[in-house]
């Protein structure tokens, strides 16, 4: 089955602005009248030459060109040369006591229980793990402000509300918070977001969705026709609500209905609080819609669309701090190495056996994870 038409729109509503945006921020870095930069966008792909002589790029030319470039340009031996984070880590940390703490909340948001997988790449944000930490972070005296930047699509709405009630629990303890959103805060990634005494996206976040969805998985044909069958006992009439092997009944369809709308109701109603709406005007705006930061913004949804430096700008002047005096950001919690991680793994794998004397010698290594407030690093900003 196709899109439905609101659906559909909200889409073609979404990539018009976002196509909007990248054009003319193209049009202004490159110096291009926009009817001129739309036939380039509209005639690509580009061979490298039309590409310079449609003033996309500046020079062609080989890496190798690009370091001699420098090293006639800036004197410096542009073979040596470091990474931004190698960069980072060599800074030394500023004579100052101000500091602002930075929290990422990254990927699907869940309610935890157990430590992540080290090997898998996917970041998830654990609720009550999260949690703990902006709590612990909100009882240092040396920490002037909190941001917490967010890269979400979103996940269990009872997470996101742990999450969102953690921010509001510190605003009320006087430690100011920012959210700064990344390229996407959506659904439970913008409840958490509502949290925050102020919410800054980028112009092309894709933000909103303002809404609550349940489904489930049917096997049950698949299984059948791969010569599988199923049996249980049960006790109750909803017994097997979740189960993939069962129809949801006419009776099961509206309790699962109602419970959505109540969840989208007090979805709604807090972003309401929050934004200093009504609900008929947080509710105008919800409905599941998603948008860009700029739209976002326009909407009411959003308060600045800003870079990350003016966000901490933004974060000195609620602290109190002076705009130009330097003040020391730290992220939290400090990542594993890769040490630690193997160590982890073995610890946690059901499959690894090991002696209870060795892996009591493994957990060693692991005594700081009970403090949620172990840094990951510093860097001086002014």
């Amino acid at each position: 089955p196709s899109m439905s038409d609101p659906v559909r729109e909200n889409l073609q509503t979404l990539s018009q602005s976002i196509y909007s945006q990248l054009l003319a921020d193209m049009a202004t870095a490159r110096s291009i009248q926009p009817d001129t930069l739309q036939k380039l966008v509209n005639t690509a792909p580009h061979t490298s030459k039309s590409t310079l002589e449609g003033k996309l790029v500046d020079q062609l030319g080989y890496w190798a060109q690009v370091l001699e470039k420098i090293n006639a340009t800036h004197e410096i031996d542009a073979d040596h040369y470091v990474s931004l984070i190698e960069y980072q880590y060599s800074l030394s940390a500023p004579d100052t006591e101000d500091e602002i703490a930075i929290i990422d909340a990254t990927g699907p948001i869940a309610r935890g229980g157990g430590p992540a997988n080290p090997l898998m790449s996917q970041d998830f944000i654990n609720a009550q793990n999260l949690e703990r930490l902006i709590r612990a972070v909100a009882e240092q005296p040396r920490i002037k402000a909190l941001i917490v930047r967010i890269d979400s699509p979103g996940g269990s709405y009872t997470a996101s509300d742990t999450v969102y009630a953690a921010l509001k629990h510190v605003r009320k303890k006087g430690l100011p918070v920012l959210v700064y959103m990344g390229d996407i805060a959506a659904s439970g990634g913008y409840f958490i977001a509502i949290g925050g005494d102020k919410i800054v996206a980028q112009p092309l976040t894709i933000t909103g969705s303002v809404g609550v969805v349940f489904g489930k998985f049917m096997i049950e044909e698949a299984a059948r026709k791969l010569g599988i069958e199923f049996e249980s006992v049960r006790i109750g009439d909803n017994a097997s609500l979740l189960s993939p092997l069962d129809e949801l009944s006419t009776a099961q369809k509206q309790k699962l209905e109602s419970l959505v709308n109540t969840i989208y109701q007090d979805f709604v109603n807090k972003v309401a609080e929050a934004r200093g709406m009504s609900y008929e005007e947080a509710r105008s705006v919800a409905k599941g819609r998603i948008y860009t930061g700029l739209q976002a913004q326009q909407a009411g949804l959003v308060d600045e669309t800003a870079s990350f430096l003016q966000t901490v700008d933004m974060a000195k002047q609620m602290a109190g701090l002076e705009k130009d005096k330097p003040v020391l950001l730290t992220h939290y919690p400090k990542p594993k190495d890769f040490v630690e991680q193997v160590m982890e793994l073995l610890t946690m794998s059901p499959q690894v056996y090991l002696p209870p004397y060795f892996k009591s010698l493994l957990q060693l290594p692991f005594a700081f994870q009970d403090d949620p407030l172990q840094a990951r690093s510093h860097i001086m900003f002014q």
